[in-house]
């Protein structure tokens, strides 16, 4: 009876660990579809099949599961790449944007500023104008991000997200009436460079005593005597007085 069971336990262990390594082997050969993050600005997505046994790291580096239209051996269609970047999961608990105006000018632009209060970055957030067909696309980074607009006159903004994976999505609106022209910065001033004065002289000497001057009027002076002696002596000459010495 002891050899019988013996021989069962030991038929059950066999059949265990060949269920064992044939569940381990199945599942290395299974394939999964994920939408797989490149860092490309130009093309930031990749729709491709995977082992499910590197599906959970993929999953930590930011990708996450298809489940768009796929061909008939089950993978990902040419058009994959695109579903990827329409559907890129938002996290959950997301708060609101606020936008706020914050000034106009110079011209018709106006400054508009929006508050992300959340601790990541919101992408693809839309702003349009109206009246106007005036609109564009910008990432919401933590904390502030500033926009400007071109539209004259009073205008409204609207921006939107896909806060919750569903169209249509969250928005926040705000005008601009009302609002202060933006400061310019005052012109930065042409620096004077000041003479610098080393000392003065005047007419009074250490202790008062009086120091020699030679004024402009004296120089002229010798200056006319010296032509006249000349004129002088140039006139005797011609007229004898030179022969009579």
């Amino acid at each position: 009876m002891k050899k019988i069971l013996s021989i069962i336990v030991a038929g059950l262990m066999l059949f265990t660990i060949a269920f064992s390594f044939s569940s381990i082997a199945k599942a290395s050969g299974e394939k999964v579809n994920i939408c797989h993050r490149t860092g490309s600005e130009s093309n930031p997505w990749n729709a491709k099949e995977i082992s499910t046994s590197a599906l959970e790291t993929h999953l930590g580096h930011g990708d996450f599961l298809y489940d768009g239209p796929v061909k008939g051996n089950g993978k990902p269609t040419k058009d994959g790449d695109e579903w990827c970047e329409n559907n890129v999961p938002q996290p959950q608990g997301i708060q609101d944007l606020v936008l706020s105006v914050v000034c106009s000018g110079p011209g018709d632009i106006t400054k508009w500023k929006v508050t992300n209060p959340n601790n990541f970055v919101i992408q693809d957030v839309h702003f349009h104008v109206t009246p106007g067909d005036e609109e564009g696309t910008f990432d919401a980074a933590i904390g502030d991000t500033f926009f400007e607009t071109s539209t004259p006159g009073e205008i409204k903004v609207t921006i939107y997200w896909d806060g919750d994976g569903k169209d249509p999505s969250e928005f926040d609106c705000a005008d601009n009436k009302n609002v202060g022209v933006c400061s310019t910065p005052p012109p930065t001033p042409t620096p004077t460079i000041s003479p610098q004065v080393l000392g003065t002289a005047t007419s009074q000497g250490v202790g008062g005593a009086a120091l020699p001057t030679t004024g402009a009027n004296d120089y002229s002076l010798y200056y006319l005597l010296g032509l006249g002696s000349l004129g002088l002596a140039f006139y005797l000459k011609k007229s004898g007085w030179a022969k009579l010495s």
